[in-house]
């Protein structure tokens, strides 16, 4: 069965979230938003080169509505509008602010 590739992307964005969400940051110690920043990057990384190896050079445009992007833009723009409120909930309920010091 083949998916769009935009679906494709946004399946490992919702996979990593909530592997992240639920399994990686919940057991940090300490939590802190610095440790969830390096976690988070590691996660994009990860994503990113996963995604190369499947969109890298086959010409495959991504759609954001208006215009087509390449699909490293597809997936950073979708990353970033799916986490936000993820993130904004996930540092409420745990009393993380955006100050923290760690």
């Amino acid at each position: 069965m083949d998916f769009a590739p935009e679906f494709q992307i946004l399946i490992m964005i919702w996979v990593s979230l909530t592997v992240a969400y639920t399994g990686i940051f919940p057991s940090m110690k300490p939590l802190t938003i610095r440790r969830m920043v390096y976690a988070d990057l590691i996660i994009t990384a990860g994503l990113l080169c996963v995604s190369g190896v499947l969109f890298l050079g086959k010409g495959i445009g991504f759609s954001l509505i208006l215009f087509q992007v390449p699909w490293w833009v597809y997936l950073l723009v979708m990353m970033s509008l799916l986490e936000t409120p993820v993130f904004v909930w996930f540092a409420d309920k745990h009393g993380l602010k955006l100050t923290d010091d760690e």
